[in-house]
C-alpha cells in the first residue's frame, strides 16, 4: 500500500480534472490512526477547440485515472484527507456530521471541503489549462451490514485558471464499500465506485464528466 501511494504521488498531473470520488465509508479516521487509498480507472471528457460563434470542435475522450491518498485521524469527528494523483492534488478536512452508534446498521454523515491543483490538456493537447480548485462534498453512507457501505456523494468544485475560464463542476459519486477483513491495524476494503459531473463556464472543456474507479483502502 505504502509504495502504490507513493507512486500515485510521482505521476505527472497533465491530464485532469477535480476528482469526484470519495474512496472509503463516510466516517472519519479513528483518532491517532490513518488509512490509505490506491485506485486505478478511467475518465471521459469533451475537449473543445475554438469559441462561439466561431467553429466549435469537440471531441470526447477517455483518459486514465489513476489516484493514491491517505486519511489522518486528528480528532474524535476530524480527520484530513490528502490525494493527488491525474487528476491533481487535494487537500481535505472532513467533519462527522452524523454516526450511526452501530456500524451495521442506519446511515453515516460527513461534511468534506477540499482545496488543490489540477491540470488538463486542452482541445489542441500542445498546451496544458492548470489552475486552484475548491470543492464541498457530502458523504451520505447507508450501513448494509458484515461491514459494508454504500456511499452516495453530492458534490461541487470549482477550477479558477486562465484558459479553464473559471469552470464550476456540480454532480456527484455512488460508491460501494466493500469490507474485506478486519486485521489488527484497521480494516481493509474494496471500493468500486463511479462519479459524474456537469461542466458549467469552461472554455477547454465541457461535460458531463465521467469517472470510473476500482479501490483498495487499508490502514496505513
Amino acid at each position: 500500500m505504502r509504495r502504490g501511494l507513493a507512486l500515485a504521488w510521482l505521476l505527472p498531473l497533465a491530464a485532469g480534472c477535480p476528482a469526484f470520488t470519495t474512496m472509503g465509508p463516510a466516517r472519519t479516521a479513528p483518532v491517532g490512526s490513518s488509512q490509505a487509498w490506491f485506485s486505478l480507472g478511467a475518465y471521459r471528457t469533451t475537449l473543445a477547440t475554438g469559441t462561439a460563434p466561431g467553429p466549435v470542435d469537440r471531441s470526447r475522450v477517455w483518459l486514465p485515472l489513476f489516484e493514491g491518498g491517505a486519511r489522518f485521524g486528528l480528532a474524535d469527528r476530524w480527520d484530513l484527507a490528502i490525494r493527488g494523483g491525474t487528476g491533481g492534488a487535494t487537500i481535505a478536512p472532513r467533519f462527522q456530521l452524523g454516526r450511526s452508534p452501530d456500524p451495521n446498521t442506519g446511515l453515516d454523515l460527513l461534511l468534506e471541503g477540499s482545496v488543490g491543483y489540477t491540470s488538463l490538456l486542452a482541445g489542441s493537447r500542445d498546451e496544458v489549462v492548470s489552475g486552484v480548485t475548491f470543492g464541498a462534498a457530502l458523504p451520505v453512507g447507508w450501513n448494509l451490514g458484515a461491514g459494508h457501505q454504500l456511499v452516495v456523494t453530492p458534490r461541487i468544485a470549482w477550477m479558477a485558471g486562465g484558459l479553464a475560464g473559471g469552470a464550476a463542476l456540480s454532480g456527484g459519486s455512488l460508491a460501494m464499500v466493500l469490507l474485506l477483513t478486519t486485521g489488527a491495524r484497521g480494516p481493509w476494503y474494496l471500493v468500486p465506485e463511479c462519479g459524474v459531473a456537469s461542466v458549467s463556464g469552461g472554455n477547454a472543456f465541457e461535460g458531463p464528466v465521467v469517472q470510473c474507479v476500482l479501490g483498495l483502502v487499508g490502514p496505513r
